[in-house]
């Protein structure tokens, strides 16, 4: 219990700062006084202060951060727009070492000094090693992440009354639906052995579709903690030569993307629940390359 209120007592301090500068910005004084008008490059850095704060906070705050940046509906462009680096490259010691987590589950199956880094999630870390000669790709649960999650979602609870008073009715509503379904993704996403089961399900249901390409996975190397798979390359939908090359243009992108989550939704019943702008597709094909992230 002390080390739970230590924690929360470290999060209030960190985040204060920002809570008195977005009330000073409704009133000058807290308690009155006009608004005052804050300049685009000032939020920018506020938002980046914001960003680094839930780096160091650890991995459910970064979850925090990466959710904020799909929601421009609870905040501002500038915010969602730095918020959404979070996607992209999370150190790799943020939260522990997932190496260690490798030498633990697969120090006798794969040669170790193959490993290259490839990216950082909130809950994991990505590499490629070589395995049988091929080069594949390792997705990794950061250790010791479990407790520290059921701590950080606890301490997030006990925010959330706090904050949800200085907000207006509509982004009071988007928070309680961000809030509600929150806790239990964030701890599904733990579960690297129930992510192999839906991906190989999905991989599945799209065998005869060339539109879309999901990674094989290796079985004998997953766990709960661990997901091996096919190592493919892709682009970000979002980068600028992302359609370069290709038989296929970004309107007809949207619409194989929109059917493709028509059929895996209505027909299938099992979809992918996390396509954010990190979705790749292939550089060679023009497919959507639909794969699992931390």
């Amino acid at each position: 219990m002390a080390g739970l209120v230590r924690r929360y007592l470290l999060v209030v301090f960190r985040f204060l700062p920002f809570a008195i500068s977005f009330l000073r910005d409704r009133r000058r004084f807290l308690l009155f006084g006009p608004g005052r008008r804050v300049s685009d490059a000032v939020h920018r850095e506020r938002a980046e202060r914001i960003r680094d704060t839930m780096l160091e906070l650890g991995p459910a705050f970064i979850k925090v951060g990466q959710v904020l940046s799909t929601r421009p509906d609870i905040v501002p462009p500038t915010y969602t727009d730095v918020f959404g680096t979070l996607q992209d490259e999370i150190p790799e010691g943020a939260g522990g070492d997932p190496r260690t987590v490798l030498e633990t589950e697969l120090g006798d199956e794969l040669d170790l000094s193959t490993l290259e880094r490839v990216a950082g999630g909130s809950l994991a870390f990505v590499y490629t090693a070589v395995y049988d000669g091929e080069r594949i790709a390792i997705k990794v649960r950061r250790p010791g992440l479990e407790p520290m999650i059921e701590r950080d979602l606890r301490v997030i609870r006990g925010l959330l009354p706090v904050v949800t008073p200085f907000l207006d009715e509509r982004q009071r509503y988007s928070v309680r639906n961000v809030a509600d379904d929150f806790e239990e993704i964030i701890l599904d996403e733990l579960d690297f052995a129930r992510e192999r089961e839906i991906m190989d399900e999905i991989c599945e249901n799209f065998a005869e579709d060339d539109r879309v390409v999901v990674p094989a996975s290796y079985p004998e190397l997953c766990s709960e903690r661990v997901l091996a798979m096919e190592f493919l390359t892709g682009r970000k939908v979002t980068d600028e030569d992302a359609f370069d090359s290709v038989d296929v243009d970004h309107h007809e992108m949207a619409r194989w993307i929109t059917e493709i989550y028509l059929k895996m939704g209505l027909v299938d019943g099992v979809f992918h629940a996390d396509p954010h702008p990190g979705t790749s597709r292939s550089p060679t094909r023009g497919a959507c390359c639909c794969s699992t992230s931390g």
